[in-house]
């Protein structure tokens, strides 16, 4: 690695390394520890790692990983509506209305703009269909929701099945619904939001940031 890169470097290069859906493996350990040692060697590489909170956290608390900690942090925001919109009326040829449905059920998210496109596009359907909702709920489900869910505390799904029942809900609603008081919503609420599952950016507002996450929750309840 170190003659490769002190041969792009002769050649005033960079490289940059990308990795998706990061989480603590003894190869990533390793990798991130070589990588430390490159950039202290003032080599041309640079490094973005993508994943879930608690994937990052962990790494971050890995030992002897004290550059992961100490590197820059950018949550992701949600994708413009607006420009999913568009992609998918021009890419699936469906009507704007649907393509205003269609983006709007993605709530922004990533992986549910793929999963919507991905199935609306093999379906050849000019209108999203049962069948497409079961398949996107059935991709989130597997490639996002249920590592999610098996890493929350059976607190956190207990307020989360009073939270799922709105698109939004007043603080107060919730403390009422549940019985229970600010102080023990706090710790929950700072989990959740953590997590990407929730929006605590309006004050005293809760919102579910996640798209079709009703219906996992129910499915989870009910099974």
């Amino acid at each position: 690695m170190k003659k490769i890169l002190t041969e792009v470097q002769k050649k005033e290069k960079k490289v940059l390394v990308v990795i998706d859906e990061a989480r603590k493996t003894d190869a990533l350990v390793d990798f991130i520890q070589e990588f430390q040692i490159l950039i202290r060697n003032e080599f041309p590489i640079y490094l973005i790692a993508a994943g879930l909170y608690d994937d990052i956290e962990s790494l971050e608390n890995a030992d002897g990983l004290t550059f992961f900690l100490r590197a820059s942090k950018y949550e992701m925001k949600p994708l413009n509506l607006t420009i999913i919109e568009d992609d998918y009326e021009r890419t699936l040829g469906v009507s704007e209305d649907v393509a205003i449905e269609m983006a709007a059920l993605t709530k922004g998210y990533a992986f549910a703009y793929q999963a919507f496109g991905k199935y609306m596009w093999e379906s050849s359907d000019k209108q999203i269909t049962k069948t497409v909702l079961a398949q996107v709920d059935e991709a989130l489900s597997v490639k996002v929701y249920d590592k999610i869910w098996s890493e929350l505390r059976e607190k956190e799904k207990w307020y989360l099945r009073f939270i799922v029942e709105k698109d939004s809900m007043d603080v107060s609603e919730l403390l009422e619904l549940t019985k229970t008081s600010h102080s023990e919503w706090s710790g929950p609420r700072k989990r959740l939001i953590e997590k990407g599952i929730l929006d605590g950016s309006d004050r005293g507002m809760i919102k579910v940031r996640l798209p079709r996450f009703r219906e996992y929750v129910e499915k989870c309840t009910n099974s």
